[in-house]
């Protein structure tokens, strides 16, 4: 949309521009909020019926006696990393579960 300039009235052609200008904010808030109502759907179907207790079940995610067996270490040493801030973890459910892809990055840039 684009502002045409035909009055020689300065304050007129001020008021054009910004009725231009919210005209365009207006239909750019509409596209934002139709976007974001779009996403939020697209979540909320790809969501349903899922909760934070699922996580633990979640073939994207290790237990720690996983984690252990794959590294060939004891929980100790898991634990330690954990402490110290090494290795990517969560604890959603109040059990220890580590992301797949995290821990894969992890291991190679061990």
């Amino acid at each position: 949309m684009k502002s045409k300039i035909v009055s020689i009235n300065p304050l007129e052609n001020v008021q054009n521009l910004f009725k231009t200008a919210n005209n365009l904010l207006l239909e750019s808030n509409k596209a934002y909020k139709e976007a974001l109502e779009a996403t939020l759907n697209i979540l909320n179907d790809n969501f349903k019926g899922t909760s934070i207790n699922n996580l633990t079940n979640n073939t994207d995610f290790y237990t720690l006696p996983e984690v252990c067996n794959l590294m060939n270490v004891p929980k100790t040493t898991v634990y330690s990393w954990i402490k110290n801030k090494k290795i990517p973890f969560s604890k959603p459910t109040g059990r220890l579960i580590f992301n797949k892809m995290e821990i894969t990055n992890f291991l190679l840039n061990k």
